[in-house]
């Protein structure tokens, strides 16, 4: 799954940009609904990589 890999390279660009690091294992599920399409969910554990309050929007 090629296609993926650039969302990989978005996830980790972001949590640096919020200051936040993996904390742990990670949890990937692959959805599929009746018509056909799917999704893959990341949950991810993460955590300050610092003491400054972080705000998710």
């Amino acid at each position: 799954m090629q296609h993926l890999r650039p969302a990989v390279y978005d996830l980790f660009a972001w949590l640096a940009r919020h200051d936040l690091t993996i904390a742990g294992p990670a949890l990937e599920e692959h959805l599929i609904d009746a018509d056909g399409g799917h999704a893959v969910v990341l949950d991810v554990p993460g955590q300050a990589t610092s003491a400054a309050p972080v705000t998710m929007v």
